[in-house]
């Protein structure tokens, strides 16, 4: 979470220093080089993390990959002398083969897919905090009756059209 967090506020940082409503402001109040500072200073304790989270992932990847190949050696090891010693034929040792082979498969698509739920649910469990509004209906009723704007009761109509950019008084267009 205090990852999240830190992404956010980089991303809020650089945002205000991007952004045309707040420059003028940034620049009265004399506050850009303290964002900078601070989005530089961001920049590098995330720096700092993904490196100590990319050796951390090395080492697990190292240490699973031996593991993994240890096993398998073992396994198709005791395959080869069950075959050599004629206690299993060698159509049963293949279809062996092939199963463990599928089933590894199996289990790598399985970690892979709760591995990226777990970090989708990272940003589903934020959301309260960050959305009060986020248990209102996406899809309205099938008989809600529609507002004037074309969305259901309680939805948020199409949003107000305009060109020449935000921050132009008055818009060219307007719905």
């Amino acid at each position: 979470m205090a990852w999240l967090t830190h992404a956010r506020a980089s991303s809020l940082i650089s945002q205000q220093m991007t952004s045309t409503h707040t420059a003028a402001e940034l620049r009265v109040h004399g506050v850009g080089r303290m964002l900078l500072d601070a989005y530089d200073d961001m920049a590098r304790t995330s720096e700092r993390e993904r490196h100590r989270l990319a050796r951390g992932a090395a080492g697990t990847s190292v240490g699973a990959s031996v593991l993994s190949g240890a096993a398998s050696a073992a396994t198709f090891g005791m395959l080869a002398r069950l075959v050599a010693t004629g206690r299993m034929p060698v159509a049963a040792a293949v279809t062996v083969v092939v199963g463990i082979r599928s089933g590894a498969a199996s289990v790598s698509t399985l970690l892979t897919g709760v591995n990226r739920m777990f970090e989708e649910s990272l940003y589903v469990r934020d959301r309260p905090r960050r959305d009060p509004g986020h248990r209102r209906l996406l899809v309205p009723p099938a008989d809600a009756v529609p507002c004037s704007r074309g969305a259901g009761p309680g939805l948020p109509g199409p949003p107000d059209q305009r060109t020449g950019g935000p921050d132009r008084h008055p818009p060219g267009l307007r719905s």
